[in-house]
């Protein structure tokens, strides 16, 4: 279950919001998932997918093609950041 900021969550595609500090409302969305299994993968397969785009390998790829696209050099994301780091 995800516990986030209100406005930084799709409404209820990827999780519930809840807010901090207050336990009967989480409780209440456990349970509510441990019996509606369902629920859970309809929530998680797209939680999933969403938290691809904040993975180590985007977030450098994304800085290596602004860095290149800023700095007027024609690099493209093909060639990679290890082929650059290398030479």
């Amino acid at each position: 279950m995800t516990v986030m900021a209100p406005g930084s969550l799709p409404g209820r595609q990827t999780g519930f919001l809840i807010k901090r500090g207050i336990s009967e409302p989480c409780a209440k969305r456990l349970l509510q998932l441990a019996a509606e299994p369902v629920t859970g993968e309809q929530l998680g397969t797209p939680a999933a997918i969403r938290a691809r785009r904040f993975s180590i390998e985007r977030m450098v790829d994304d800085l290596y093609m602004l860095y290149h696209a800023y700095s007027g050099t024609d690099q493209s994301l093909e060639q990679g950041c290890e082929n650059s780091i290398s030479t």
